[in-house]
């Protein structure tokens, strides 16, 4: 089964900051292309992981409701 994960892409004061919507991943990137290119790199390794243990990716649970500051 395919699903879609949604991203938002933040911009802080020296980083951008790329957070999944639908699962608690997040990474950071000097731009928000390496941001996001790290989000990939991490979600994949969660995923792969989460495979090995036979669980689903969206066992790790939503993003959180308030941001904070970035």
């Amino acid at each position: 089964m395919l699903e879609q994960i949604h991203v938002a892409i933040l911009k802080g004061d020296k980083m951008f900051f790329a957070q999944c919507l639908e699962v608690d991943i997040a990474a950071q990137g000097k731009t928000s292309e390496e941001a996001m290119g790290n989000l990939v790199h991490v979600f994949r390794c969660e995923l792969a992981e989460a495979g090995k243990n036979g669980r689903s990716i969206m066992d790790i649970g939503p993003a959180p409701d308030t941001w904070g500051n970035c």
